[in-house]
């Protein structure tokens, strides 16, 4: 059965610091990237007002943070995870892979079907992936 792509989802840019916050990027990433409980009580709330689905940038703090807040709740997110590729990619796979995300895409930065690397793990990895 193939599950629908939700409508609402919690976005986790500002917990990384993302660029296009300007000036406030640096004051979220240490709000939030710096501190996993931040992140979690987010996950927690979002799941409270109804919003179970995430956009989630596979970094250890936020997928630690994510993991605790599913454990703490009792429910799983729907989870659409975005590898931000580079040399980590397997670790990162490896790293989102339990919590068993219903999409997994690769950042623009890394998708370049040219790159011998990535034709060769899109094989590897292809679907079913779990």
């Amino acid at each position: 059965m193939q599950a629908g792509i939700p409508k609402l989802m919690l976005g986790t840019s500002p917990f990384i610091g993302a660029a296009q916050f300007g000036r406030k990027a640096y004051g979220y990433r240490k709000l939030f990237f710096h501190n996993e409980s931040n992140m979690k009580r987010l996950f927690i709330k979002s799941a409270t007002l109804g919003v179970k689905a995430v956009q989630l940038i596979v970094y250890e703090p936020l997928v630690n943070a994510l993991r605790e807040a599913e454990k703490e709740i009792g429910e799983h997110f729907f989870i659409a995870a975005t590898i931000m590729g580079g040399r980590k990619f397997e670790h990162d796979l490896n790293l989102i892979k339990p919590l068993q995300p219903e999409i997994i895409a690769l950042h623009a930065l890394f998708c370049d079907a040219l790159e011998d690397m990535i034709v060769g793990w899109m094989y590897l990895y292809s679907y079913p992936l779990f």
